[in-house]
């Protein structure tokens, strides 16, 4: 799977990482948004409804972890056996 991308600056750079109108769209909706790079599954973006609903979470999520440091983090933090 590929994810489309913008050159910018002769840069390449990911669809969701470039300030646009399609970037504000989705910092703004209501809905839990997150996506991961497709070969490390490092979370690359999360909006702020994600935020703040992880941040709500925090007791529930693993020590450490917070909405505030989602991003960067692997998605196998939510698995029930994250070292699987």
């Amino acid at each position: 799977m590929s994810y489309p991308a913008v050159r910018q600056s002769g840069k390449k750079k990911s669809f969701f990482i470039r300030e646009s109108q399609e970037q504000k769209m989705l910092d703004a909706t209501p809905v839990n948004i997150m996506t991961c790079d497709p070969r490390t599954f490092t979370i690359d973006y999360a909006n702020e409804t994600t935020i703040n609903t992880l941040n709500g979470l925090t007791h529930l999520l693993p020590q450490g972890v917070s909405g505030d440091n989602i991003v960067g983090q692997n998605i196998d933090i939510f698995h029930k056996n994250p070292a699987h």
